[in-house]
């Protein structure tokens, strides 16, 4: 079995979660198209990379997530009298936080890119109750064919199950919220027992602010993220659904 990688994107830390005997690793520039053309079997790839229609492919791994949320660099966001970032999510969390921007001020990025700028070190995690990461940030899948159950039963045996369940819960509420990776949103889920926690945040074309922290039972329902969707994206003037459950 040969899964594909695009080196330039996938952070080191990424490859050594695979553990397969029998796989061969190439680089490749368009690995979605060499899966759907057959010269290879599957693609590893950054989920935030994997569009949301995949045709005949489908993921059928969720490699364990990594640490999500972005890190700031020389110093702490809470000490930080600026920021500076290119990303309109973070931007506008940020704005929200009363942190104003500025060419010079503390830089803040993904924690992979912040690595690989600054492998000396010096960075620091910002708290998801100041800044919501994107959907799915951290996490790494791997794709295949529909019709290959011979590549799909040996993939099955990685998935990690407690990923799968928060990712599909984040990439929902972006799904049913007809939000773009380029638009202020930002979701994290996270397992408490038999509770999901979600946070979420978008800024509205007109600035409305719309923030989400509440708890949902594993076995939700799509209801509860359609209506958390609707909220977010202005559709629905009240948070409704989660009032029993806000923390």
């Amino acid at each position: 079995m040969i899964i594909t990688r695009n080196t330039g994107r996938i952070p080191e830390l990424l490859q050594t979660l695979v553990r397969l005997d029998d796989a061969e690793f190439m680089e490749s520039e368009s690995p979605i198209h060499d899966v759907e053309t057959g010269v290879a079997d599957a693609c590893l790839m950054e989920l935030p990379d994997v569009p949301q229609n995949l045709g005949d492919l489908e993921i059928v791994t969720f490699l364990e997530r990594t640490v999500p949320g972005e890190v700031s660099h020389p110093a702490p966001v809470e000490e930080a009298d600026s920021v500076c970032t290119d990303c309109d999510r973070i931007s506008a969390q940020m704005d929200s936080a009363g942190i104003p921007l500025s060419e010079e001020g503390v830089r803040i990025c993904t924690r992979a890119w912040a690595e690989a700028l600054h492998p000396e070190g010096g960075l620091h995690p910002v708290d998801p109750d100041i800044l919501v990461p994107a959907p799915g940030q951290g996490t790494a899948v791997i794709l295949c064919r529909k019709d290959d159950e011979s590549t799909r039963s040996i993939l099955r045996r990685l998935d990690h199950r407690p990923t799968r369940i928060t990712i599909t819960v984040e990439r929902g509420i972006q799904h049913l919220s007809g939000l773009g990776p380029l638009s202020p949103l930002g979701v994290l889920a996270e397992l408490e027992g038999m509770q999901l926690r979600v946070r979420c945040f978008n800024l509205l074309p007109d600035g409305t602010e719309r923030r989400i922290d509440c708890c949902i039972f594993v076995d939700y329902v799509m209801d509860d993220l359609l209506g958390m969707a609707e909220y977010l994206n202005g559709k629905r003037s009240e948070a409704l659904f989660c009032e029993s459950a806000m923390y």
